[in-house]
């Protein structure tokens, strides 16, 4: 068995297997057992929830703001694209053609660098942003909107997400929960065009991500959270004990 000294050693250094290994040892002194108990609960770990804060919309600045038409997106890069498109760069469209979605107040379409409408040649247009998470990150997600003509593909860190869009140049929903890494991640929309107007607008994307933190707790509160259990063991056993 454990002595008091020995217990307010295990309770300073909140490790949990110490702890449970103490209990298995106190089984037949509730009030050591319930006060170690206590302790385990406190000492298990939270779940600490952030924002991704480098995501963004297309056709907007770091601050969020729209960017004037043709302006280069800083955040979205043409990484490959047919042969014969004019520049890899983004820009906003100065007009949108017919059929698209309109712009948002907090997004705009972007396009190949083709003048007006962002007129592009036939084929594959492959459109990557970036974006960090932490080493010590438990969980991701990322949710948001997205319109495309033509049809697309979604990817992120070069694994296909199974999420597509037709051509229908309206938003859809899009969510991906897994193959993050810790450091710097990628998302790519891989659009093809028939030839002719073709774009991508991005809206209300948003990155969240958990990450395991320890609970600090004293030797106090291990007390006060196993007092309840003592209490009630020994009434469980006073009742057997008839």
């Amino acid at each position: 068995l454990y002595n008091l000294e020995q217990i307010a050693l295990i309770l300073a250094t909140q490790n949990q297997s110490f702890l449970f290994t103490a209990i298995q040892m106190n089984k037949k002194n509730l009030s050591i057992s319930a006060i170690l108990f206590g302790s385990l609960v406190l000492s298990a770990p939270a779940h600490a929830l952030s924002y991704i804060s480098n995501l963004y919309n297309t056709g907007v600045d770091s601050s969020g703001n729209l960017l004037g038409s043709s302006v280069a997106d800083p955040h979205y890069a043409l990484t490959s694209y047919p042969s014969g498109a004019s520049t890899p760069d983004v820009v906003v469209p100065n007009g949108l053609p017919a059929g698209w979605v309109p712009d948002t107040s907090t997004s705009q379409w972007i396009g190949p660098n083709s003048g007006q409408n962002a007129n592009g040649p036939l084929g594959y247009y492959t459109y990557k942003t970036t974006f960090n998470l932490p080493s010590n990150f438990s969980t991701a997600l990322i949710t948001g909107q997205w319109a495309t003509d033509d049809n697309a593909n979604m990817f992120i860190n070069g694994v296909f997400t199974n999420i597509t869009t037709p051509s229908d140049f309206s938003f859809h929903n899009f969510s991906i929960s897994n193959n993050f890494v810790a450091g710097t991640n990628s998302l790519e929309f891989v659009v093809y065009s028939v030839g002719g107007p073709t774009g991508l607008q991005v809206d209300n994307i948003v990155g969240t991500y958990t990450t395991n933190v320890p609970f600090e707790f004293s030797p106090e509160q291990g007390f006060i959270l196993g007092i309840p259990l003592f209490l009630g063991l020994r009434k469980l056993k006073q009742i057997r004990s008839k």
